[in-house]
């Protein structure tokens, strides 16, 4: 990866970036989530690496990411975040209007409430409530936070938002 990353960095900067983001993601996947819990600081650097690798890809989409509270210490379940984040960039508009994506986290002691909201194609008729990435991720929470969760989904006709609350 160091020998691609100097190379492209000669010679075109933007791939450069990107080969440097797919390494952090990389390095976070194979040593940092080998444990059943990981810090949520840690998550979250993953998931605006995720999204700052896809600006690179669209950079016409407006991508707001907002953290309230301190995830010093917190830990949770690694990758239970990312399924919504990949819905939101994979089924997000695609046409001519402005896209956006919309990441709050509020986190406090006892818990933490997670949203994602993003613009969507009107005309296309999206598949999201069968996908097995999100019936995956249901799937773990009931697993591995049972009665200390709670997943709400609004599909409209241009947004899609998710809000996940948890409890540690």
């Amino acid at each position: 990866m160091n020998n691609i990353f100097v190379q492209a960095k000669k010679t075109a900067p933007d791939a450069s970036e990107s080969i440097l983001l797919l390494s952090d993601l990389l390095r976070y996947q194979l040593y940092d989530c080998t444990k059943e819990k990981v810090y949520l600081k840690g998550e979250i650097e993953y998931l605006k690496n995720y999204l700052r690798l896809d600006k690179l890809r669209k950079s016409e989409t407006e991508i707001q990411f907002n953290v309230m509270g301190s995830a010093d210490g917190k830990l949770v379940a690694p990758f239970i975040f990312i399924p919504f984040l990949e819905n939101a960039v994979k089924h997000g508009r695609t046409g001519e209007d402005k896209n956006f994506i919309h990441i709050n986290m509020n986190i406090s002691e006892e818990g933490m409430e997670f949203k994602v909201k993003n613009s969507k194609s009107d005309g296309i008729k999206q598949e999201l409530q069968g996908g097995i990435g999100l019936s995956n991720v249901k799937r773990r929470l009931e697993l591995l936070y049972p009665e200390k969760h709670q997943l709400d989904i609004i599909d409209n006709k241009s947004t899609y938002q998710v809000s996940l609350n948890l409890k540690y």
